[in-house]
């Protein structure tokens, strides 16, 4: 009797990106569900939201849960290079601190007032062009 061997159904293979591109999907799920909480007419686009969040990994470093979460919301609500605005930009260099502790980054960003958002999306429209 021949044995055969167990062979995946799909035989996928992923670069270090796209696995980690993957692992932000349920992530990016809750974002979409917590900022329609915050405004239910928000045009929101999945892939923004992807990139987003792998941007808050790979570039600045983000890897807790809810800073991932309070950042994506941030990219939706304000604008998806929120974090270049001078304004927020100066919060962060004044209040997150030690960027390794869970909700530094969610802390920090308490900071930025809801009045404030207005200024954060224009400056951000005049600067990225929408």
């Amino acid at each position: 009797m021949k044995i055969q061997e167990k062979r995946p159904l799909f035989p996928l293979t992923f670069t270090n990106a796209e696995s980690a591109k993957l692992d932000l999907i349920e992530l990016s799920n809750t974002v979409i569900k917590q900022s329609l909480i915050y405004d239910e007419k928000l045009l929101i686009r999945h892939d923004e939201i992807l990139d987003s969040l792998h941007q808050a990994t790979t570039q600045y470093g983000i890897l807790h849960v809810t800073d991932l979460i309070a950042y994506g919301m941030y990219s939706v609500i304000l604008h998806r290079n929120f974090i270049k605005s001078r304004l927020i930009s100066d919060i962060l260099d004044h209040y997150w601190v030690d960027r390794s502790e869970a909700n530094s980054f969610t802390k920090a960003m308490d900071y930025l007032e809801e009045n404030q958002y207005s200024q954060v999306i224009r400056e951000c429209k005049e600067s990225y062009h929408g």
